[in-house]
């Protein structure tokens, strides 16, 4: 028996228009999150500046 309040949602569902913040959007938010982080620190963003390609990074285009 399923509880309709624990009751998973299939992804890409919206709520009164609203967009729900599931697994998968946890996914897509994680690089973009994990690269600004690693640019707080100064080298971080030098080895950034020098070498984009090969950081390894998420690139614009892959942005949420």
């Amino acid at each position: 028996m399923t509880n309709a309040i624990h009751a998973e949602l299939e992804s890409g569902t919206r709520i009164g228009g609203a967009l729900v913040f599931d697994l998968h959007q946890s996914w897509r938010g994680l690089r973009i999150n994990t690269m600004c982080h690693a640019l707080s620190a100064a080298q971080e963003r030098e080895s950034f500046k020098s070498d984009e390609d090969g950081m390894g990074m998420i690139t614009l285009e892959e942005c949420p």
